[in-house]
């Protein structure tokens, strides 16, 4: 089985499905052995340059050299630095590399042949419908395909000796704003009407057919607009619009075909057109060819009634998933969803460290603390798949996309979209068979709202875990990391109030360091520090596994316990006394350390405090502490 990979962005929201489609209607035809991988994004719909470099990663999780063949479709990616990164690995791979739109070195060209077509177009409006005077509005101009549009009438101007006065061209993007506010621009400025304004795209004409209305003018009769690409819109626009047809589908036809041929060992051209057709309309004073008006609302009318039904889907499963406290709780509502997905796969594969997307939610504040950073560049590898729907199961980890997603079945399509939060990629969807929800425009939509959903539920659980560091770090004595004086107060008395309450007896301990002052003095408060940190650690080792140990001052310390017995008792402060004593030789400190320890035993019944319980265990500890002073005398 054949892999093809197409890499491939969106416009705007938008899908340029009739590369894939073309891609698989050949396959299909041919019944070869072949398997689609299509990496698509929406880079370039933010206006977050980030946002947008982290859309463009998913070109770099493809490993080309493991495909058969790759096709590339960068004509709308805005970073020049994304755009040859792609060329560059598609020409290092050892495969054939297609470029659709655009010309790439190393790779071979499909597309149409924007120079031919445009100086077609306005061939005709020169010879046939007697245009001398030419507004064009244009791209931009480091995109390939108005460059050459560009190009075709800057050469026909120089052939037919049309001066500057009678040619104004202006760039910009492709959308119909553009040409709304180029025409009013130029319309205020220049005095005078052309007889024809020249459109890069339909898009753009049918902004400048908007603003020549808005300025009581009449399109044919006071100036001719043609656009390029014959959009639907054009063919039902009043009055049609004048345009270039081109069959996006034959692109990605033509491209399967030259693919095929160069497996069958056959030398093809650098340059492979698909046919572009002329279509002259109502916007020129030409009648045209018929359309099938009626053929289109129907179209129209059950698209917009599956869309309908779709987007309440949609938007109620947003509803459902905005109300989950994790991501995981979502997961049964994406399954709910996959009806209306039509696709055969579905899944979420995540960075292996992230455990939001599968541990329970303490352990989704927990794991965070390990997570430093996110990748940016790339994927790790170690990825997880957390969410599936399909022949694979949630949990199983997996390193690269094959052979996870290899398939044996022909004219299988796998499509590779992006995960990210802002910048930091968080992992890739993977959507077997997406072509219903590519071609209805879907797919922007089912994923942003997945993304979204997650990237709430992130941020959710980073806040947690931050309200439980910034709680634990008020509470946490910062030298030792046992409790300090405020987590003393807040949590050992809340022990000693539930055990009460059960009636049951609780242990305290009261320990004081001896001779801080003299160890600090003589050897420094480094070796002062060494001596507190140690107690805290024996103490911390000998406490229950419910015991809290706390330092309350510089060198006095408290743990309480539950009371279970004398004998505990007995073997906890003999335990406790002989590891104290030994650390000095553990750790060969120049100096002795130990300390002076006092008891109590709560009683339900007494109706004492605890502070007046802890005061008594003080006074003990000073009693043990003055009968060692005596002892040394």
């Amino acid at each position: 089985m054949k892999k093809i990979a197409l890499l491939m962005n969106g416009w705007g929201r938008n899908v340029t499905y009739a590369w894939p489609s073309g891609v698989l209607k050949r396959i299909n035809e041919t019944k070869d052995e072949v398997g689609l991988y299509t990496f698509h994004c929406f880079g370039g719909w933010s206006g977050d340059r980030a946002y947008n470099e982290a859309e463009y990663n998913i070109y770099r999780l493809p490993d080309l050299k493991e495909f058969d063949g790759v096709i590339m479709d960068m004509s709308n990616v805005f970073i020049p630095s994304v755009r040859e990164e792609v060329f560059e690995k598609a020409r290092n791979a050892g495969i054939p590399a297609f470029s659709l739109s655009m010309p790439a070195k190393g790779c071979y060209f499909v597309g149409i042949n924007n120079h031919e077509a445009m100086s077609n177009l306005i061939g005709e409006l020169y010879r046939n419908c007697g245009c001398r005077d030419f507004w064009c509005l244009m791209g931009s101009e480091d995109n390939y395909e108005s460059v050459k549009r560009t190009q075709a009438i800057t050469d026909f101007a120089q052939r037919m000796e049309i001066d500057e006065d009678h040619l104004r061209i202006v760039h910009g993007d492709f959308g119909f704003e553009y040409g709304y506010d180029a025409f009013v621009r130029l319309y205020l400025t220049v005095g005078h009407l052309p007889d024809v304004v020249i459109c890069v795209n339909d898009n753009v004409a049918l902004g400048v057919c908007e603003a020549a209305k808005a300025k009581g003018l009449n399109i044919p009769d006071d100036f001719f607009v043609t656009g390029f690409d014959d959009m639907d819109k054009a063919a039902v626009y009043l009055p049609r619009i004048s345009t270039v047809r081109v069959m996006h589908e034959d692109i990605g036809y033509l491209c399967m075909e030259c693919m095929q041929r160069i497996w069958n060992g056959e030398t093809i051209p650098e340059y492979n057109y698909a046919p572009t057709e002329l279509f002259m309309r109502e916007s020129c004073k030409c009648e045209g060819e018929q359309f099938n008006f009626r053929g289109m609302l129907k179209d129209q009318s059950l698209y917009g009634i599956y869309t309908d039904r779709f987007e309440k889907r949609r938007l109620l499963f947003e509803s459902k998933i905005s109300s989950v406290n994790q991501l995981t709780e979502a997961y049964p509502f994406i399954d709910e969803f996959q009806e209306y997905l039509n696709c055969s796969e579905f899944y979420i594969v995540v960075d292996g460290r992230l455990g939001i997307f599968t541990e329970t939610k303490r352990r989704d504040v927990l794991a965070l603390e390990t997570l430093t950073d996110f990748y940016e560049v790339g994927y790790p590898d170690d990825m997880m798949i957390a969410y599936a729907h399909g022949y694979h199961y949630a949990g199983r980890k997996i390193q690269e996309i094959f052979p996870a997603f290899d398939t044996q079945e022909r004219g299988q399509h796998f499509l590779f979209a992006p995960f990210h939060f802002g910048r930091s990629t968080i992992g890739y969807f993977v959507i077997g068979t997406p072509d219903y929800l590519m071609e209805n425009q879907y797919i922007s939509g089912v994923l942003m709202a997945i993304q979204s959903a997650a990237e709430q539920l992130y941020k959710k659980s980073v806040l947690e875990y931050m309200n439980v560091r910034l709680l634990q770090m008020a509470e946490t004595d910062a030298l030792t990391g046992i409790y300090n004086r405020t987590g003393y107060e807040i949590n050992c008395e809340k022990r000693f109030r539930e055990l009460t309450e059960q009636g049951e007896k609780m242990l305290i301990l009261f320990v004081d360091m001896d001779r801080l002052k003299y160890i600090n003095d003589t050897f420094g408060h480094g070796m002062g520090d060494l001596a507190i940190k140690g107690i805290a650690e024996v103490l911390s080792k000998y406490r229950a596994a419910d015991g809290l140990v706390a330092r309350i001052g510089g060198d006095e310390y408290v743990l309480v316990e539950r009371y279970t017995g004398e004998d505990e008792l007995q073997q906890l402060i003999a335990g406790v006394s002989l590891d104290i004593s030994s650390y000095s030789q553990r750790h060969e400190l120049p100096f002795r350390v130990s300390a002076s320890i006092g008891t109590v035993i709560t009683d339900p019944e007494s109706g004492m405090s605890f502070e007046e319980y802890v005061k008594v265990a003080d006074r003990k500890m000073y009693e043990d502490k003055l009968k060692k002073e005596s002892q040394r005398i």
